[in-house]
């Protein structure tokens, strides 16, 4: 298992772009994670932006993608823009040789009334399935993000794996990030079941009741557990680092330096 870093800490701060790939690699990350949307950026742009990540000196495993109207939104309109976003963020993943794209669908609008839970169910299956078969085209897979707010589509693991199964697409997997398993309630010997359909991992800690992205250490999740697991499955992929920005007063570079630190630690005593 590598250890990768979402590029988005670096968002407002000097090594924004380039310099963050650079800075990642020099703390000792082994992968890079994407966020950027090509969505209206001129063609010379997003072909910048993959040269820039190509010539960073990490390998870009995963663009994330958040379409939180790919099934948030009663519009069958919206559905098919949010449809064929998706797409273009996977054009731009096989541009870095990325392996997958994590995509975010969110939440069930109006707390499951007005509309009925399984119709918005419905067309979250539906779209994804286009989604994931037009990744299979492109030799991507999909990692689901599983999330922990209640009217989540993907706030638990049995709701994963049956949306997974409707979908119906062998590129249609998960990403497991490790604190969202903790205010969702999952213990260690849950993640099992996901042998196989995991495509990405994310890692970071949390207290476990709201949503937190700290480094490793920070918290009280359990991930040593977690990270056992996940090896357990045999996932040897990419477990990510994702995190909010630091306290104030924080340097960034030291908050991301500690999460490596921390994460690596993990890794020796927990993933074999």
């Amino acid at each position: 298992m590598e250890i990768g870093l979402i590029d988005a800490i670096w968002e407002g701060t000097p090594f924004e772009g380039g310099p963050g790939l650079i800075k990642a690699k020099e703390l000792g990350f082994q992968a890079i994670d994407v966020a950027y949307d090509p969505i209206d950026q001129p063609p010379e742009a997003v072909r910048e932006r993959s040269d820039e990540v190509k010539n960073g000196g990490l390998p870009a495993r995963s663009v994330i993608c958040v379409a939180l109207g790919i099934a948030g939104d009663y519009n069958a309109s919206v559905q098919r823009f949010h449809v064929e976003r998706a797409k273009r963020h996977l054009e731009f993943a096989a541009q870095l040789d990325a392996r997958n794209l994590l995509l975010v669908i969110g939440e069930y609008i109006w707390q499951q009334e007005i509309i009925p839970a399984s119709d918005q169910w419905a067309d979250a299956v539906r779209n994804t399935r286009e989604v994931s078969r037009y990744a299979e085209t492109l030799g991507i897979e999909i990692a689901l993000e599983l999330e922990p707010w209640k009217f989540a589509f993907l706030n638990s693991i049995d709701s994963a794996i049956r949306f997974m199964d409707e979908v119906a697409a062998d590129a249609c997997k998960v990403n497991l990030d490790l604190s969202h398993l903790w205010p969702m309630g999952v213990s260690a010997d849950q993640i099992g079941v996901l042998a196989g359909r995991i495509s990405h991992a994310h890692i970071s800690d949390c207290h476990g009741h709201v949503y937190e992205n700290l480094p490793p250490g920070r918290g009280t999740a359990p991930l040593g557990a977690y990270l056992a697991a996940l090896s357990e499955t045999g996932y040897d992929g990419t477990l990510s680092v994702e995190l909010e920005p630091p306290p104030t007063g924080t340097d960034v570079e030291d908050w991301v330096r500690e999460a490596f630190r921390e994460t690596s630690k993990l890794m020796q005593q927990n993933a074999g």
